[in-house]
């Protein structure tokens, strides 16, 4: 298979040495241009060779500020993510699980682990609940470790923390291997862009109303 990303931040070399007003403003630019382009946005970024730059533009973007009190792109509940066409998924979760039934034919990813995100706040009990033995006693008895999240061939939407990780899990051109050492394909799942994401899902608008992309 041959990924062909869209370009983002080409010239990023040329801002060392500027202000961060100024790095800003042209990764803002530039992903106004993709959006424009109705191209794969989170794509593009997370594929982008320089870190601080690509942290920049999930920065910006999370907020949907164009570092001048202006929007990137539309306001979207999500981003939206589906299988590859022909791509056949893992047969087991990511605890090594059979898949559900309901999820035959779906990627079954791990987007946390359950208990990780406690803080300082959290009582005696919660701790306890997510201790080794207690997370032992959990995965012996086939429950949850992990917070998972599912892909499907049709496309689902996600948070954009989520999104960003299924593609660098997963990702069509972004996952570090195309095929993993024991033979599953790793790129997997391909971002579709909300100009396409628009055409590809049957409209439910009702007769004399506007369809907004998601």
């Amino acid at each position: 298979m041959t990924a062909i990303l869209p370009e983002f931040c080409a010239e990023w070399y040329r801002l060392e040495g500027r202000t961060e007003l100024e790095r800003k403003a042209y990764v803002a630019s530039e992903i106004k241009r993709l959006v424009a382009d109705g191209a794969p946005l989170l794509t593009a970024i997370i594929a982008c060779s320089d870190g601080r730059t690509q942290q920049i533009a999930l920065t910006l973007v999370k907020r949907n500020d164009d570092g001048e009190g202006g929007a990137l792109f539309e306001r979207r509940d999500g981003w939206r993510l589906r299988l590859v066409e022909n791509g056949t998924p893992p047969a087991l979760d990511p605890q090594g699980r059979k898949l559900d039934p309901k999820d035959a034919g779906k990627l079954v990813v791990k987007l946390g682990t359950l208990g990780g995100d406690l803080g300082p706040e959290a009582d005696a009990v919660e701790v306890a609940q997510w201790g080794a033995e207690a997370r032992a006693a959990r995965a012996q008895r086939g429950r949850d470790l992990y917070r998972l999240g599912r892909v499907s061939r049709l496309g689902d939407l996600f948070p954009l923390e989520d999104a960003v990780t299924i593609l660098k899990q997963w990702g069509v051109g972004i996952a570090p291997r195309e095929v993993r050492r024991d033979g599953q394909l790793a790129w997997l799942v391909e971002e579709i862009p909300v100009a396409r994401a628009a055409e590809d899902t049957p409209s439910t608008a009702k007769p004399g109303s506007k369809a907004r992309a998601a």
